[in-house]
């Protein structure tokens, strides 16, 4: 053997570490390398297309159409109006159905005020 090789293996066997890291490196790199140009490859006319076919403006036909179509194909969907006509706010018996608001706070306010005095003598008799 020559020198020139006994000293290239000498340089190989003492700086093996050094030598695999950076071919680890060069390899890692290179594979980020070539998966982001696949990417681009693949990403940019993929992109184009998907964007040039989304619609630009919809108007109100195509937009309700779109609506009835995907609530159509929901199963279980828990509102599915029946028919286009407005209702008055009667039910069926003629009488109005609205509620006062009135009533409802009133007893929210009773409720809580039942709370609090509860909470109030629990407080007092553990004392």
């Amino acid at each position: 053997m020559s020198q020139e090789k006994v000293d290239k293996r000498k340089y190989e066997k003492y700086h093996r570490k050094e030598i695999q890291r950076k071919q680890r490196i060069k390899t890692t790199v290179a594979t980020l390398v070539t998966v982001v140009i696949i990417g681009i490859i693949i990403g940019i006319p993929l992109g184009r297309f998907i964007y040039n076919q989304i619609p630009k403006t919809v108007s109100p036909n195509t937009l309700d159409a779109w609506v009835s179509a995907y609530v159509t194909d929901l199963e279980g969907y828990p509102f599915v109006p029946e028919s286009t006509e407005e209702t008055t706010g009667e039910d069926a018996t003629g009488e109005d159905s609205t509620v006062d608001a009135t009533d409802t706070t009133d007893a929210t306010d009773a409720a809580s005020e039942e709370d609090t005095t509860e909470a109030s003598t629990t407080d007092t008799t553990t004392e």
